[in-house]
C-alpha cells in the first residue's frame, strides 16, 4: 500500500487479494468486468491498478453477494456499482519502487483488517452453533409431538375398540332378553299351536321345534329395534 496526493491510501492487487482471501486472477477479472461497465480505477505509470479504501469495501461487498447470498456475478456487479459509483474518481498515481516491504501503517492496517475478518468468522461460527442448537431443539420437539400424536391415536383406537366390544355385548344381552321373552310367550300359547302329532296314527305328541324357533327368531327381529332405541336413547 502507498500514500499519494490528498493523503489517499492505495492498496495494490496482491494486498487486496490477500485481504479478501481471493485469487489475484479473480480480482483482475472483477476489475475488467467493472471497467467494461464504465468504472475507472486509479493506475500508475505502469498501468497497475491502485485500490482505495472504498474500493476494497466494494470488493468485499461483491464477494459477500456472490458467495454468501448466491447472487450471479453480473447482478452483484450492478449492485456494487450502484452503491460505489459516486465515489469513483481516477488519478494517475506514481508507484513507490523503493518500498521493498510494507510500512508499519500497512502492517497495522492489514492486522486490523485480519482481526475484523477473524471477528466476523467468530460471529459466524457462533451463529451456526446457535442455529444448529435451535434446529436440534426443533427436531426434538417434533419427535415429542409425533410421539404424543401416536399415543393419542393409539388411545383413540383402544377406546373405539372398547366401544365396539361394549356395543356387541349390549346387543347380545338384548337379544338374550328378547329370546327369553319369546320362549315365555311361546310357552303361553295353546297346546294346539305348540304341539304336533307324530308316530303311527299320530298318537305321539311332541313340541314343534321348527315352529318354536321361527316364532322366537321373528319375535327378536320385530322387537330388537325398539329395545336398541331405548338402550342407546336414540
Amino acid at each position: 500500500m502507498d500514500t499519494y496526493e490528498h493523503d489517499q491510501k492505495l492498496y495494490w492487487n496482491k494486498e487486496v487479494a490477500d485481504l479478501l482471501q481471493i485469487g489475484d486472477s479473480t480480482l483482475r477479472r472483477w476489475c475488467l468486468m467493472l471497467e467494461e461497465r464504465g468504472y475507472q480505477f486509479m493506475k500508475n505509470e505502469h498501468n497497475q491498478r491502485g485500490f482505495r479504501d472504498h474500493e476494497v469495501l466494494m470488493f468485499r461487498k461483491l464477494k459477500e453477494l456472490t458467495k454468501s447470498k448466491g447472487k450471479k456475478l453480473e447482478d452483484a456487479l450492478d449492485v456494487v456499482l450502484s452503491m460505489y459509483s459516486s465515489t469513483n474518481q481516477t488519478t494517475l498515481v506514481q508507484s513507490n519502487p523503493a518500498s521493498g516491504s510494507p510500512s508499519n501503517d500497512v502492517q497495522n492496517t492489514l492486522a486490523e483488517k485480519i482481526e475484523q475478518v477473524l471477528e466476523i468468522n467468530r460471529q459466524l461460527v457462533e451463529y451456526i452453533r446457535t442455529r444448529d442448537d435451535q434446529f436440534l431443539d426443533q427436531i426434538k420437539e417434533l419427535n415429542e409431538t409425533r410421539l404424543q400424536l401416536a399415543a393419542v391415536s393409539e388411545q383413540k383406537e383402544i377406546n373405539e375398540r372398547q366401544e365396539r366390544i361394549t356395543d356387541m355385548i349390549t346387543l347380545e344381552r338384548i337379544k338374550a332378553k328378547l329370546r327369553k321373552e319369546a320362549f315365555e310367550k311361546w310357552s303361553a300359547k295353546p297346546e294346539a299351536e305348540r304341539i304336533r302329532r307324530t308316530g303311527f296314527l299320530g298318537l305321539k305328541k311332541e313340541e314343534d321345534h321348527v315352529a318354536r324357533d321361527l316364532f322366537v327368531r321373528n319375535y327378536v327381529d320385530d322387537h330388537l329395534s325398539d329395545y336398541l332405541s331405548k338402550e342407546f336413547k336414540l
